[in-house]
């Protein structure tokens, strides 16, 4: 017989797709649902459509964490982690106290697991605390979570969250006013998105 369909391919057939969201949800399907909205919160993350991801973390983000048990999951780390990146930026756009707790509850649980495995999530805790310190104005401490967090990206082999630690940190830094340094870190990120394969994201940078 026909081979089973992999897990891309199921997936792709319900990227960015409401109908089956809402299938899904009909059918308390929550390891799809969790699916589904990881990869587009991931992807509007990546692309820098913070509006779109704003709107699922806020409609979904207290469902999924209510329905979804306690065990960790792969997909579960990945949303928590860009879950975290969102809160972040939007608490800076709005002050918003709501963002800052979803950002905290991202880096204490995040925390958690680097204890329990450092290799596989220490970079993502380090990033999350730098946005943090960047949200609430203390650079200082910023500036060094988002080079510790390179550097354990690099160490740890994640190519692709190493290219957002450099995109955001070139962010930060222009924020400062430090328009070199940043381009700096735009020039990594963009070397790291393309090394990863993600060239329409490198593109977007140019």
């Amino acid at each position: 017989g026909e081979p089973a369909p992999g897990f891309c391919d199921n997936v792709s057939n319900y990227e960015d797709n409401e109908e089956n969201l809402s299938q899904a949800i009909k059918k308390q399907d929550i390891a799809l649902c969790e699916v589904i909205l990881t990869i587009q919160i991931a992807e509007n993350v990546i692309f820098r459509r913070i509006d779109l991801a704003e709107k699922i973390v806020r409609q979904y983000q207290d469902f999924i964490d209510l329905h979804a048990g306690g065990i960790i999951k792969r997909i579960s780390i990945i949303r928590t982690f860009y879950s975290g990146l969102v809160a972040f930026q939007c608490f800076r756009e709005t002050n918003d106290r709501y963002w800052m707790d979803q950002g905290m509850k991202a880096i204490k649980v995040m925390e958690i697991w680097t204890n329990e495995c450092n290799w596989n999530f220490e970079n993502k805790m380090l990033l999350l605390n730098a946005e943090y310190h960047f949200s609430i104005g203390d650079f200082d401490k910023a500036t060094e979570g988002y080079h510790l967090s390179l550097i354990s990206s690099r160490k740890h082999r994640f190519l692709c969250e190493e290219a957002i630690a450099n995109e955001l940190a070139a962010y930060f830094h222009l924020k400062k006013g430090m328009e070199d340094l940043s381009s700096q870190f735009m020039k990594r990120a963009i070397k790291c998105y393309q090394s990863w394969g993600a060239v329409k994201k490198a593109e977007t940078l140019k």
